[in-house]
């Protein structure tokens, strides 16, 4: 699988060039579908995790690090592997390939500006859900597409056709149904303040890890070793004291298992495909496009829910997936037939798909 993840990820790169078109959207695919998957394959591991009718780990920030920590030990060994003398099985060693990659090295800055957003991103969203009701949660997440567009407007030039920007309303209206109760914001003001928080964190995130991609001529999986490290690191020494703010239990105090210990361990694992395929696609996808797409998982998690946990599914709700899912190839449709047309920005990704 790990082999499997490296393929992906030079096929990607290679496609992002001229000659790299014709393998380019089947690389998209089976990175999308391995986002997919084991997205939805963690939140299935997380729920049994994290319920209070499964192992109650409710240390999420401290989780996330031990996610980062095993990421970084898999990137890391990927990219040894491959750049190990011997090379990759039948495959002869490329001096000037590891050369290359020696050259393109993530600045400092950019590791420092990435991290912290990044890691916002994931205490603000822990936060939100914890202090305001779900359904302002929801509403909140719901309002990451209209940020990223508006950021990739200004910030690259990217532009989307009129026939885009209905479908995406059309598919965020279908996952408002499905994920939020009633559309009511209600929430103290420091609820609110930390919902938008979340918001424009999480659009930046998204947006950062395919713009310092492109910026700096990575590949997903270097500037996923590059940044991860630190990730887990920031996560792993602030998140006790953040989990303990919220749950009144220091992470030692928690009483492992075998059952438990699996299920982290089942956790960290599947991270390491969720943060590569994250890094991959949103080095090739438009954050935007990342994240309406995207809602694909939010209809499988609940169809996984009724069928694996006996979740109840509302005729609303029902709806809402039929409409979201409609949206979704809508958008898909509109954005093949847009026309292309070349960047103004020196930064901007070349060829990307949005």
């Amino acid at each position: 699988k790990l082999q499997f993840l490296y393929f992906i990820d030079s096929d990607l790169c290679r496609a992002m060039s001229n000659e790299g078109q014709a393998n380019l959207t089947t690389a998209d695919k089976i990175a999308w579908l391995m986002n997919v998957i084991s997205c939805v394959a963690i939140i299935m591991v997380n729920k049994e995790l994290m319920g209070k009718t499964g192992y109650n780990f409710n240390f999420t920030t401290t989780l996330c690090g031990l996610h980062f920590m095993v990421t970084s030990f898999g990137s890391k060994a990927i990219k040894h592997y491959y750049s190990s003398p011997g090379g990759a099985p039948g495959v002869p060693p490329d001096p000037a390939a590891v050369e290359e990659k020696e050259r393109h090295r993530l600045p400092l800055t950019d590791i420092v500006v990435f991290v912290t957003v990044a890691n916002v991103s994931i205490v603000s969203l822990n936060t939100s859900l914890m202090i305001n009701p779900v359904s302002l949660y929801q509403i909140a997440k719901l309002g990451i597409p209209p940020i990223s567009a508006t950021v990739e407007r200004v910030w690259f030039g990217t532009t989307y056709s009129p026939q885009q920007m209905g479908a995406m309303v059309v598919t965020l209206l279908g996952i408002g149904l499905v994920t939020v109760a009633e559309f009511a914001v209600e929430g103290d003001p420091l609820g609110i303040l930390v919902a938008g928080v979340s918001i424009i964190s999480s659009s930046m995130q998204q947006i950062l890890c395919g713009y310092y991609q492109r910026k700096n001529n990575m590949k997903a999986n270097d500037f996923l070793g590059s940044v991860s490290t630190w990730q887990a690191v920031t996560c792993l020494l602030f998140g006790p004291f953040i989990d303990y703010a919220f749950t009144g239990h220091w992470v030692t105090d928690y009483s492992l298992t075998f059952g438990s210990s699996s299920f982290i361990a089942l956790s960290c694992f599947t991270a390491i495909f969720v943060n590569a395929s994250h890094f991959i696609c949103l080095g090739r996808f438009t954050a935007v496009s990342y994240q309406i797409l995207g809602h694909t998982k939010t209809v499988m998690v609940l169809l996984c829910g009724y069928y694996f946990f006996e979740s109840v599914v509302t005729p609303k709700q029902v709806f809402g997936m039929l409409l979201a899912i409609a949206g979704m190839i809508l958008y898909g449709h509109f954005t093949r037939t847009k026309s292309y047309h070349p960047p103004s920005s020196p930064h901007k990704p070349k060829g990307d798909v949005v």
